[in-house]
């Protein structure tokens, strides 16, 4: 659904982003949507604690070519993940 919105919807897509943000960045790396980014990036900073959600953000950063943000989760894993 949130595939088919962000494509004919995007308004619609960026306000259910918060609620289902797994299935929006699955969403953006399948649509290939790069003007995205931004919208990725702010629901990384709400969900960085979450492996799930920073695995399918690194999928979604690599289908749009984000190769900065990419670089940036590359530095955030390696020392800012949580240690448990």
């Amino acid at each position: 659904m949130l595939e088919a919105l962000i494509v004919y919807d995007r308004v619609s897509a960026l306000s259910w982003s918060r609620q289902y943000p797994f299935e929006f960045a699955h969403a953006v790396g399948r649509t290939g949507e790069a003007s995205l980014v931004g919208a990725l990036g702010a629901l990384f900073e709400e969900n960085s604690n979450d492996l799930e959600f920073v695995s399918i953000y690194a999928y979604a950063l690599g289908k749009i070519g984000a190769t900065a943000e990419l670089d940036a989760l590359d530095k955030f894993v390696q020392v800012g993940w949580p240690r448990r």
